[in-house]
């Protein structure tokens, strides 16, 4: 059974669900982007204290269990959106699209053909008012030393040119298309 966290722990709980939740809206990100910045994930996370489930955090989640399917249509929507507002750029790859399959996305992901654009595409969406990210810098089999090392240049390659845009409920899908157009003018 894991134990229960003390005070420390419940309010860095609580603090960090406060601070997600504002760092998510994109008037809150774009005056504060530089300051949330150190507080992203940029490497693979090694350590975590395991707790059990404080009362705040299983209300949070019955509250969002209740608004999930909404949730999870908004985030449908958004990714088809960009996925057809992105769909004639040259020089990104974006995410097949299979007919008959409901795709729930937790982040839009595309790929910069040419690895050395990829910071400029992650700042042409930061310039549109919407957060990007590239998630890890090298793939999980550079991450960890591997005693029985494979090459995988298929993770190599996504992992030089992946971007995340957010497709969140707080994304304006008004933006999409200011998204789309600095992307456009990124890979040229």
């Amino acid at each position: 059974q894991l134990p229960s966290p003390g005070f420390p722990a419940k309010f860095k709980i609580r603090l960090t669900a406060l601070g997600l939740s504002l760092a998510v809206r994109p008037w809150f990100y774009t005056l504060f982007r530089q300051a949330l910045s150190g507080f992203k994930y940029t490497a693979l996370h090694k350590d975590f204290d395991s707790f059990q489930y404080t009362g705040f955090q299983g209300a949070l989640g019955c509250s969002l269990l209740k608004r999930a399917e909404a949730i999870f249509a908004d985030r449908e929507l958004k990714g088809n959106l960009l996925h057809d507002a992105l769909n004639h750029i040259k020089r990104i790859k974006l995410p097949a699209m299979p007919g008959g399959c409901r795709i729930v996305f937790n982040q839009f992901p595309l790929l910069v053909e040419d690895a050395k654009k990829r910071a400029a595409v992650v700042n042409a969406v930061i310039r549109s008012g919407v957060e990007a990210t590239t998630l890890y810098d090298r793939p999980i089999h550079k991450i960890y030393s591997d005693p029985c090392y494979q090459e995988y240049p298929n993770a190599e390659y996504m992992a030089e040119r992946l971007v995340l845009i957010p497709v969140h409920h707080y994304m304006p899908a008004k933006n999409i298309e200011k998204i789309a157009m600095h992307i456009e003018r990124a890979v040229k």
